[in-house]
């Protein structure tokens, strides 16, 4: 499942109402290319487009819980939806018994996100190298990157892990944080997959197919140690934003890989979560993957439903000026009123104010995601607040999103929101 995120909180829906699909409509590719370097200087720190991103902050860097509030350990597998509907209220998604699996591995995968510059360059000596796992979890892997910095020279920076507890492993992918990653956002057109793992598979992003070819060349040896020869029986991927789409071809791949060795109704599926994953194939890919991969819940930024490409159109010469991306299956479209704390000042993030695009940024692309799911464990460190005049309903029980209370958020919505 897809999460669609305006900066709320996991509804299901039959679709977009007519209205809300033509707000969406409006946005073109042009705002969205704003806003992702925006996103770019947000994550880096910095006004230019940098070649390394900064270090997170510790404090950002947390543990994710281990019981739901059910009680149930977590993470577990999640139920199958295969093939994946383009609405997953076609088949009905249990918050209730699932919402804190999501939780869990938004926190985890930002707990990466956040270590993973203090690996790169100078930033390596200003922290403790080691890399934040939940308890009873081990790091397998660390799948890094060569990115070129420039025309002479390149870093490497970690780009995904692999971890392990007893019977679950767990792929992360971070997002976008320095400008050749940016780059690979902007690389949309089609890939050529032919000799690849992904030939036949239709149109794929060629940004994320480049990467997502890399870490999978890094996967395969733990595929075949510890889940077709090994005695791991569930597998999970979560992206965030650019690592979305990578972990969009890089489910299929993995999932593909896992049928061939084990075929049969035993084999083991792959659940993908995609936080704010922009399109990375077109209808024929979505198709292969939606019955390949269970894609249990994923958000993405509502401004930008498209950003990878814009409608298809072909000149006279032949010339294909923008790509027929499709539309991704499991979309779940989060929603201002479902946030569980100051459901009406999330409502000014209804639409973009471009005075306000870093906060913007900073609530729908982020924090909704860690808010939207938090009812579902014990953990007041949720990314939930925006206002200080709000707060006081439950101020034991969320934390403000990072960059928040926000004056010039405030000054900015209409008051008619607040009322």
């Amino acid at each position: 499942m897809r999460l669609l995120s305006t900066g709320s909180a996991c509804t299901t829906r039959e679709g977009d109402a007519p209205e809300r699909r033509r707000s969406r409509d409006n946005h073109t590719f042009v705002g969205c290319t704003v806003l992702k370097l925006v996103e770019g200087i947000l994550i880096s720190g910095s006004s230019e487009a940098n070649t390394e991103a900064s270090c997170g902050a510790a404090e950002n860097m947390i543990a994710a819980p281990n019981v739901s509030n059910a009680g149930v350990q977590l993470p577990y597998p999640l139920v199958d939806l295969r093939p994946v509907p383009y609405n997953i209220s076609a088949k009905g998604v249990n918050w209730r018994s699932e919402g804190a699996v999501y939780f869990w591995m938004y926190r985890t995968l930002t707990s990466f996100e956040q270590w993973a510059p203090c690996m790169v360059g100078d930033n390596a000596t200003h922290l403790n190298t080691t890399q934040p796992v939940p308890p009873g979890w081990e790091t397998l892997a660390t799948l890094w990157l060569n990115e070129t910095a420039n025309a002479t020279s390149y870093f490497e920076i970690p780009f995904a892990t692999v971890i392990l507890n007893e019977s679950m492993l767990v792929v992360l992918v971070k997002g976008t944080q320095t400008k050749w990653e940016w780059l690979q956002d902007f690389t949309y057109g089609f890939a050529n997959t032919s000799g690849t793992p992904l030939s036949g598979m239709g149109g794929i992003h060629e940004g994320f197919a480049k990467i997502a070819l890399t870490l999978f060349e890094g996967l395969k040896p733990i595929l075949d140690t510890r889940v077709i020869h090994g005695d791991t029986f569930a597998v999970a991927i979560a992206g965030h934003s650019l690592g979305a789409g990578v972990s969009t071809v890089l489910s299929l791949l993995m999932a593909d890989y896992i049928d061939k060795a084990l075929p049969g109704p035993s084999r083991i599926k792959v659940d993908a979560f995609l936080f704010a994953p922009p399109n990375a194939g077109d209808v024929e890919f979505n198709k292969i993957q939606a019955a390949r991969v269970n894609l249990p819940c994923a958000p993405e930024m509502m401004t930008c439903p498209a950003s990878a490409g814009l409608p298809n159109t072909m000149g006279p010469d032949g010339n294909v000026t923008s790509l027929p991306y499709g539309p991704q299956r499991g979309q779940v479209l989060l929603t201002p009123r479902d946030m569980p704390f100051q459901p009406k000042d999330w409502e000014c993030f209804a639409s973009l104010n471009p005075d306000q695009a870093i906060a913007f940024l900073r609530a729908t692309h982020i924090c909704s995601y860690m808010c939207a799911t938090s009812p579902y464990v014990n953990e007041k460190t949720n990314w939930c607040l925006l206002n200080n005049a709000t707060a006081g309903d439950n101020p034991a029980a969320a934390s403000f999103c990072p960059g928040f209370p926000n004056s010039g958020f405030m000054e900015s919505c209409k008051p008619s929101m607040l009322d």
